[in-house]
């Protein structure tokens, strides 16, 4: 959970590649451009998940979610606040706070805080409606939320110890929007 909300759907922009019949310079949308693809994770959010502890027990839990575009949709912030967890250290109010942002020299960046914990890495657009953002490490996690549902988003968290060659599921949460259930 401290590396899930360090995160969200988004879609990428790109380098058009050069042709000999016209040359194309780099096209990098603007930030607002780029952010556009989430604007559909707008919103309040109730979402049920669970995740795996290093101990290998499975715990569940209930987040609202409240994500919201700031400084003129060119970074989107996501703030999550545990409500009830099966956790025995976790205690029901605690939280985390992420941001989304496009910045045209480096692409997507996803930074999370939670727990004392702090994550700043690149994110990717893997498909329509789908970002994934991955932490480095001895243990590796991979996040996937893809925001095709209509009434909400579902994301996906795995853990690859191997340098992400296989990956394992570590983590799920199904979101749905409050005005919408």
């Amino acid at each position: 959970m401290r590396a899930a909300f360090l995160a969200i759907s988004l879609l990428a922009g790109g380098a058009q590649a050069q042709t000999a019949s016209a040359p194309a310079a780099a096209q990098t949308p603007t930030p607002e451009a780029a952010m556009a693809a989430i604007s559909g994770l707008k919103g309040v959010w109730l979402g049920d998940g669970w995740r795996i502890l290093p101990d290998g027990k499975r715990v569940t839990f209930t987040q609202l979610m409240t994500i919201e575009p700031k400084a003129g949709g060119a970074v989107y912030t996501i703030e999550g606040k545990s409500l009830r967890t099966s956790e025995p250290n976790a205690k029901p109010g605690s939280g985390s706070f992420g941001v989304i942002t496009f910045e045209p020299a480096r692409g997507y960046r996803f930074r999370s805080f939670s727990r004392g914990d702090y994550v700043d890495v690149p994110g990717e657009v893997t498909g329509p409606g789908v970002f994934r953002w991955t932490v480095p490490g001895a243990v590796s996690l991979r996040f996937t939320v893809d925001s095709n549902r209509k009434d909400g988003w579902d994301e996906i968290g795995e853990r690859s110890t191997d340098g992400g060659k296989t990956w394992l599921p570590s983590y799920g949460v199904t979101a749905h929007r409050i005005e919408a259930r």
